[in-house]
């Protein structure tokens, strides 16, 4: 496959649709891949009484499916919804996505159940929510790889990957650990090709969106086994670990090398802080392979206290990120809670030190709503941290305490409604009280009887 140059100065163009030179005449390239699918009215009036769940999974309601799911992604091979940058040129770009795409997004969420609640739909309708997904999924898959398209049509269909994804579809999850794996692209040789660049973002996209979705035990959450889940979980731990495969296909180009490698840098983190982002979803307190449990709350909290081991060191935003994913973990008998309060309360002052300081990173957060994300998140965590059978007594306490600290000190400041950009979080003082309490937490975080230094905290030096 083609190796992706990304100039340092528009890093965040693999995703955004980066202009991309085609073989042949721009008019008989996209001849070429021009696709419509139309809707006959008799499967029009199927999808309707699917929706509303008054009839099963037949074999014509399976092809109204398809044929809906193909007329929604079919469109991005249209001419609205790419143009060429120059007169007479060859080269192509997306046209506005909030005038195309995010409209055609729309479109594909019209045809889910309307106010769609798992645990309300019958099983009719839950069928039908299923059946869309992979259908989606499939017929975007299709434009993806057929006969190599030109990059702003693979990416336009690889954007709808995440509202396939909020179907809960057993079938786009297996999609999505094929895409993770790099088994779905091919080279001109027709062997394994590992997945573009701007497809993998859009992968770990739909990961955050599927597994917000899937990832909560509600009736009809079938045939996507428990092995697979926790392979999906454990790739999603080691991008966020050891970094996301982006390296080897993207290419740097900038004027001297300390710009190429602050550009890679950045690169890595982008798609990082996307692996984060849907690991924090990941909310089970373990994942049971093969020959082992995963528990994605560890990394989460390594990110959280920005573990050294982790390379580049994570971004404001990941360590933000990861902080949330922690709050809405679910919680079990081997988790040391007083450790947990510790480490949300510290990922959350490192969060909102850099707004407390004024520093360069400082400009790329709304801070006021990042603070009402963490008002809202930590209300809920110790609420759920009260009610947890599985907690103790002295868990509990840690808990309510920290959730008390970081919102007096950080997130009422910032939020307070005399200053249009809220008061400065009191970063010290919640750093004062982190170090008071540090001396009497144990060094694990889960306890694993089998290994007992497995999940030993990376305590920041003081």
């Amino acid at each position: 496959m083609s190796r992706f140059r990304i100039p340092a100065v528009v890093l965040a163009a693999a995703v955004l649709g980066a202009p991309a030179t085609a073989q042949t005449p721009i008019e008989r390239l996209l001849a070429a891949y021009d696709r419509k699918q139309e809707v006959s009215s008799e499967s029009n009036a199927q999808l309707e009484r699917l929706k509303e769940g008054v009839i099963g999974l037949t074999d014509p309601a399976k092809v109204a499916i398809r044929e809906k799911a193909q007329s929604v992604v079919f469109k991005v091979t249209q001419p609205e919804y790419h143009e060429t940058i120059r007169a007479k040129d060859d080269a192509l770009r997306p046209r506005d996505p909030v005038k195309t795409m995010e409209k055609l997004i729309e479109e594909v969420r019209r045809e889910f159940v309307s106010d769609a609640d798992w645990a309300k739909m019958n099983e009719n309708q839950r069928d039908y929510h299923r059946q869309y997904g992979a259908e989606l999924f499939d017929a975007i898959v299709l434009l993806m790889t057929d006969r190599n398209p030109p990059p702003v049509l693979r990416l336009n269909a690889a954007r709808l990957l995440v509202p396939a994804a909020e179907t809960a579809s057993p079938a786009v999850g297996r999609g999505l650990l094929r895409l993770l794996k790099g088994d779905v692209f091919k080279d001109d040789k027709k062997a394994p090709a590992p997945t573009p660049p701007d497809v993998l973002y859009y992968t770990l996209r739909a990961c955050e969106a599927f597994l917000n979705k899937y990832d909560v035990l509600r009736p009809g959450t079938k045939d996507f086994l428990p092995d697979q889940l926790t392979e999906l979980v454990g790739i999603l731990m080691g991008y966020v670990e050891k970094g996301v495969p982006i390296t080897d296909v993207i290419a740097v180009t900038s004027r001297t090398p300390a710009e190429q490698a602050t550009a890679r840098t950045a690169a890595i983190r982008f798609y990082r802080l996307q692996a984060v982002r849907a690991l924090a979803k990941a909310r089970a307190e373990g994942y049971v392979g093969k020959t082992e449990t995963l528990h994605p709350l560890f990394t989460l909290a390594r990110v959280a206290l920005r573990d050294p081991a982790i390379q580049p060191p994570p971004s404001v935003k990941e360590v933000g990120e990861a902080t949330l994913g922690l709050m809405a973990a679910s919680i079990g008998t081997e988790v040391n809670v007083d450790v947990l309060a510790y480490v949300v309360a510290y990922g959350a002052n490192d969060h909102f030190r850099v707004r407390a300081d004024k520093t360069d990173e400082m400009k790329v957060i709304d801070w006021k709503a990042s603070a009402q994300r963490f008002t809202t998140a930590a209300a809920a965590w110790s609420a759920a941290i009260q009610k947890n059978p599985a907690v103790q007594q002295g868990g509990k306490k840690a808990v309510a305490d920290a959730a008390v600290k970081i919102e007096k000190e950080l997130f009422s400041p910032l939020l307070q409604a005399a200053n249009i950009l809220g008061g400065d979080p009191n970063v010290n003082e919640v750093t004062q009280w982190l170090e008071r309490i540090r001396p009497s937490l144990p060094d694990i975080l889960i306890n694993d009887s089998r290994n007992k230094t497995k999940y030993l905290v990376p305590y920041p030096k003081r």
